[in-house]
């Protein structure tokens, strides 16, 4: 029996000689704020630096991407405008843990990244509870 990933593989967002994406380099304070607290996030549950870029593809179909680069992209015209407005929220956790995991798993289908999913969900929750003075100031109104 071959690997799930191998009979169903999850899409690759660009090649390895792929145009480069358009990143956004004119950011409101919202997206900084959304870029430190995915770091926040990154530190507190995958124990990893990483760095954050926004790019406005219209074209390119994709809401984010995490990989070996430790580089997250999130598609600001594929998330939407109010996707900033407030940080914790189901919304922004749910982006921000299922690309975390592929820090251990590629592979959507995988039982790896199913538990990576978990325990990143659970760290998250867990921190969020016994370090709420760390998490406070991404909870804007």
């Amino acid at each position: 029996i071959e690997p799930a990933g191998k009979v169903c593989p999850s899409p690759k967002p660009y090649s390895e000689n792929g145009r480069e994406l358009k990143e956004k380099l004119n950011l409101n304070e919202k997206e900084k704020l959304f870029i430190e607290y995915a770091k926040t996030v990154a530190e507190t549950t995958i124990n990893k630096e990483i760095s954050v870029k926004l790019v406005d593809e219209k074209g390119w179909p994709f809401l984010a991407t995490y990989g070996k680069s430790r580089t997250l992209i999130v598609n600001i015209k594929k998330v939407g405008n109010t996707f900033f407005d407030k940080l914790l929220k189901e919304e922004v956790n749910d982006l921000l843990i299922h690309e975390l995991a592929h820090e251990f798993e590629r592979d959507h289908l995988s039982d790896n990244y199913f538990e990576a999913l978990t325990k990143i969900g659970g760290k998250l929750a867990e921190r969020m509870f016994f370090e709420r003075e760390k998490f406070e100031k991404y909870n804007a109104k």
